[in-house]
């Protein structure tokens, strides 16, 4: 090897998380939808602007997925999920009234 050569180590092997198209993703205050993946990252997509994208490496995005402001809600915004939520929302508002 010659003197001034370095060697990069490798970067260690994180899983890489999956997204489907309706999940949602909420790290610290902010909300986003899955945009698309590749070999790459992510890019994700902010849902109260959703003109702005913001892209993640795999290795940051299991980083943060380690972080307890860290959330992944399965198909949240499936039509399925939202009326469950609906319907619980609803369902303690007759409670609240009652009590």
């Amino acid at each position: 090897m010659s003197a001034g050569h370095h060697t990069p180590y490798p970067t260690p092997h994180v899983p890489r998380l999956v997204f489907g198209p309706q999940d949602r993703i909420v790290i610290g205050p902010v909300e986003y939808t899955p945009d698309f993946s590749d070999k790459d990252g992510h890019v994700l997509r902010r849902v109260a602007a959703p003109l702005i994208t913001e892209a993640f490496s795999h290795d940051h995005i299991w980083l943060l997925s380690n972080d307890r402001e860290w959330r992944h809600d399965r198909n949240w915004f499936a039509p399925d999920s939202a009326r469950r939520r609906l319907a619980v929302e609803a369902m303690k508002l007759v409670h609240q009234r009652r009590g």
